[in-house]
């Protein structure tokens, strides 16, 4: 592999192995250097964004959620979703590290940086995490990358040997934790594109893609179905259904996609119990498969409208509406709050009013058109100075919505403003707090509050 006669050749401290039609941001290297020149850990983690020749596109949630936040100098042991940021070139190494390990990427294999992700991880005894979007991954228009041969039973099968070879590196190192967060995730993440191209897929597909559930499903405790997302694990159980072999329940599966078990434009939802289920097109699923996973019970959230009513009082509306949950089946309207980020605890959150009409569309904004019902469009006022607004603070608009036993929080990530409109620029409220409208992290945005 080029890579590992790169890192053989390398002279200077530090390793990135950086693809070749990628583009990367010009403050990634002095970022990350002067974070491992901090901390001494053995390596720096960021964040990535996808582009092509039309348009870029940001992170998936798994990754914003990761990098959140700057995380220096964490043992990975105690941050076992770090297992999600798997790619080669999102990481700068302490050249000294990789060298005194001896790691080294699989000829010949695809996905071959999974297996060195998950080694690394389970060595490493400090790395930074930064809270950036700091490289640039090219999605090529003619499909020619290995990560776009998604539908092919060779890229299946080589998929499901960088999965179990990266469960078998950190189990062999006793990282049981990172191994536990892993599984899920490829559960979660990872196999879900491929299933997608299940409807019409060849038998040696199907076979590839059952093997690939098998292995992974094999003794997952009940709690940790509820993880995944409902239409996939619904899938995922019916494959890996234990009295039919090493090919699962394939008839019953067959049917699932068929009739549109992983459309989730079609995905609804009733109250069992406690429970926020998904209504899916198969007989007998147990209540923890059907369940609602943590990011299937998130809100959307998107702001329709930001203006200064008066310098320090913003006017918001918007959409705050569940994303995969019928309304119906929320115990009530969402609240909302303005809370603290990365700032000094003492700050506190401030609730806001909020009154709901119908007047925005909410069709376009929600994955399911059919859950667009009802009062959806939240309209509130922020005064800075009536509020007590800290001057240093940086305050998120966040929504909590409870639906049975759960009480689930979502920050306002999305802005979606009329054609010609622009975000409201800064402003100085009568006290002298100066007000900046802005991103505050990759899962928030918000008002920085200064003097």
């Amino acid at each position: 592999a080029a890579r590992n006669v790169g890192a053989a050749a390398a002279r200077g401290q530090y390793l990135w192995f950086v693809d070749s039609d990628d583009t990367v941001d010009r403050t990634t290297v002095a970022r990350a250097v002067r974070s491992l020149r901090s901390t001494g850990s053995d390596l720096a983690v960021f964040a990535y964004r996808r582009f092509n020749s039309t348009r870029s596109w940001g992170p998936a949630l798994w990754i914003r959620q990761l990098h959140e936040k700057d995380r220096p100098g964490i043992d990975p042991r105690n941050l076992p979703e770090i297992g999600v940021n798997a790619v080669a070139w999102s990481k700068i190494y302490r050249r000294s590290f990789w060298q005194a390990h001896g790691f080294s990427f699989e000829v010949g294999a695809r996905y071959e940086d999974q297996p060195v992700s998950a080694a690394v991880y389970a060595t490493a005894k400090r790395i930074d995490v930064l809270g950036a979007v700091l490289y640039h991954w090219r999605d090529r228009e003619d499909g020619s990358s290995i990560s776009q041969q998604v539908g092919r039973p060779d890229d299946l099968a080589a998929r499901r040997h960088a999965a179990r070879t990266s469960l078998a590196v950190l189990r062999g190192a006793g990282a049981d934790g990172l191994a536990q967060a892993r599984r899920l995730q490829l559960l979660a993440n990872d196999l879900p594109a491929s299933a997608a191209e299940l409807a019409g897929a060849s038998d040696a597909y199907w076979d590839e893609m059952a093997g690939a559930v098998i292995d992974l499903v094999a003794g997952l405790p009940p709690a940790d179905w509820a993880q995944l997302p409902a239409h996939h694990a619904g899938l995922q159980y019916l494959l890996a259904r234990g009295d039919r072999g090493d090919r699962g329940d394939r008839a019953a599966a067959r049917r699932y996609v068929a009739a549109g078990g992983l459309d989730v434009a079609r995905l609804t939802t009733v109250r069992v119990g406690h429970e926020i289920c998904a209504v899916l097109p198969a007989d007998d699923l147990p209540i923890a498969v059907r369940a609602l996973a943590p990011r299937q019970r998130r809100l959307t959230l998107v702001a329709t409208h930001l203006a200064w009513r008066t310098p320090g009082v913003l006017e918001i509306s918007g959409i705050a509406a569940p994303s995969r949950m019928a309304p119906a089946d929320a115990d009530a309207p969402p609240n909302a709050a303005l809370i603290p980020v990365g700032t000094d605890p003492a700050v506190s959150a401030v609730p806001l009013e909020l009154t709901w009409d119908d007047a925005v569309d909410a069709t376009e904004f929600l994955a399911n058109p059919a859950h667009a019902v009802g009062r959806q469009t939240f309209h509130t006022v922020i005064d800075a100075d009536a509020a007590g607004l800290v001057p240093g603070g940086d305050y998120a608009l966040a929504f909590t919505i409870a639906a049975g036993a759960y009480r689930d929080t979502t920050t306002l990530t999305r802005v979606s403003l009329p054609d010609g409109i622009r975000p409201p620029e800064t402003a100085v409220s009568p006290a002298g707090r100066r007000l900046t409208w802005r991103r505050l992290n990759l899962m928030s945005l918000g008002l920085a509050v200064r003097e």
